[in-house]
């Protein structure tokens, strides 16, 4: 397999471009038109371009702990709280400050 370098756009956490890029999830990653979109659709918009901004940091996260041979715990919890979960990634871009 042929590894190739490609380079990706770093994005920004302003107003401006979180907007941008949530609507650009809602139309290409979600497939709906800002008038047919329900609010479910919004939402996964949002999870998305949050998402977007996460990548990079757990990418890198990630290859250091490869580098440091370092030993992992996997923990599986049922009772998973995604919305708690979702919130603190707001936190940890600096996105939302407010509870």
């Amino acid at each position: 397999m042929t590894f190739v370098a490609l380079e990706f756009e770093h994005l920004n956490s302003t107003v401006d471009a979180l907007r941008r890029s949530i609507s650009n999830r809602r139309m290409y990653g979600v497939g709906k038109g800002a008038v047919t979109a329900q609010p479910r659709d919004w939402l996964h918009a949002v999870e998305l371009a949050v998402r977007d901004r996460l990548v990079a940091r757990w990418m890198r996260a990630t290859r250091m702990q490869y580098e440091q041979d370092v030993k992992r715990v996997y923990y599986l919890l049922i009772e998973f709280l995604i919305g708690r979960t979702f919130y603190n990634a707001l936190l940890a871009l600096g996105i939302s400050t407010t509870r």
